[in-house]
């Protein structure tokens, strides 16, 4: 007797776009194609302070992105309610999305791993990322998100950015248990910009 079937999650327990045939999931056939899929695959399970198997964080999810099978134009809906529905606020706290989504506040570490918490959700594999940023002459610490939709995209729901802008340089993956690695570099960060000889 084969017992496989009983390893599969319940269509009903698995990510809202990968429901229907896995929008940022591989299409049937090249076996590179299979390959990338299942090292991003990752990106969609929960983890520390990205709780998207959450009841709240599933139920946003889906009144955000409706009944929609297109990644993109739910990546894009996904990053519009963050920045809408959050309150810009500094925090000293290291962010759990479902804390998030309940106080709808905090600075860009709190976007960070909502949009990436409603993205797992919806079946967009999502990471947080971190580095700095620069704004008004500086460099300052920042974090965002990135989205698969094909290849990896960046996304800034602080700025209501899908991709972000060159304004935005990546030094880490990881959640917001990472980014003390940035204590004390990114003030000292110097960047040269070079023009490309066509």
């Amino acid at each position: 007797m084969d017992h496989s079937h009983a390893a599969r999650p319940h269509p009903r327990d698995r990510p809202l776009l990968a429901r229907h045939g896995g929008l940022a999931g591989p299409q049937a056939g090249a076996a590179a194609e299979r390959d990338e899929w299942f090292g991003v695959a990752q990106y969609l399970a929960p983890a520390p302070f990205i709780e998207s198997a959450d009841a709240a964080i599933v139920a946003t999810a889906r009144s955000i992105v409706g009944s929609g099978r297109d990644a993109t134009a739910a990546a894009h809906a996904l990053v519009a309610w963050v920045n809408e529905h959050l309150e810009q606020a500094p925090s000293v706290t290291v962010p759990s999305a479902r804390e998030v989504l309940a106080a709808r506040r905090g600075d860009c570490n709190e976007h960070a791993v909502l949009l990436a918490a409603l993205a797992r959700a919806a079946g967009i594999p999502a990471r947080v990322v971190a580095g700095a940023i620069y704004l008004d002459g500086a460099f300052y610490y920042h974090a965002w998100t990135e989205l698969w939709l094909g290849t990896w995209v960046s996304a800034d729901a602080v700025f209501r950015q899908l991709p972000t802008d060159a304004t935005h340089v990546k030094l880490l993956e990881g959640g917001p248990e990472r980014h003390m690695e940035l204590a004390g570099i990114v003030g000292e960060l110097r960047f040269t910009a070079e023009e490309s000889q066509r």
